[in-house]
């Protein structure tokens, strides 16, 4: 099975190495629509904080944080 430039040899692969397969993509499916979600939401947070003329502030620099300064990590995955 080729998808994009990976090919999975599922040929070779028992019904149940194949269920498993499906599971584990379905949960980082899951994991990575959560993280778009949660990446929008905090964009439209600080958006509608802008709006009503508030910002965000690191209590230690004093740097303004806008969507640009965010990263989201998965922590489920770190140690994979």
């Amino acid at each position: 099975m080729r998808i994009g430039r990976t090919i999975i040899d599922t040929d070779n692969m028992t019904i149940n190495e194949l269920s498993i397969l499906i599971n584990e993509l379905c949960n980082i499916r899951a994991r990575k629509e959560k993280a778009e979600e949660l990446k929008r939401r905090m964009a439209e947070l600080l958006a509608e904080a802008a709006e009503e003329q508030f910002d965000f502030v690191d209590k230690d620099f004093g740097h303004c944080l806008r969507t640009t300064d965010f990263e989201l990590w998965d922590t489920t995955r770190v140690h994979e």
